[in-house]
């Protein structure tokens, strides 16, 4: 039982060690898609925002903030 929980729980860190690089990487795309729209670049902020929606093309928010900007372009 011991070594049943030990691998369950080495697995459940190792996937969650791997999702913090993505985290990051959608963290930095949303932060740098603000910073543009602020600035009234609205082309750089899609540019952005594009391997997000590319590798989570059904998520709300990607198409959500996606289409903000669209608008707003």
């Amino acid at each position: 039982m011991k070594k049943i929980f030990l691998s369950f729980s080495m697995g459940m860190l190792l996937s969650v060690s791997g999702l913090n690089g993505s985290d990051s990487f959608i963290k930095d795309a949303y932060y740098d898609s603000y910073n543009y729209e602020k600035m009234g670049n609205y082309e750089d902020a899609i540019k952005v925002l594009s391997p997000v929606y590319t590798k989570y093309p059904n998520a709300y928010t990607p198409n959500y903030r996606l289409g903000w900007i669209f608008y707003l372009n």
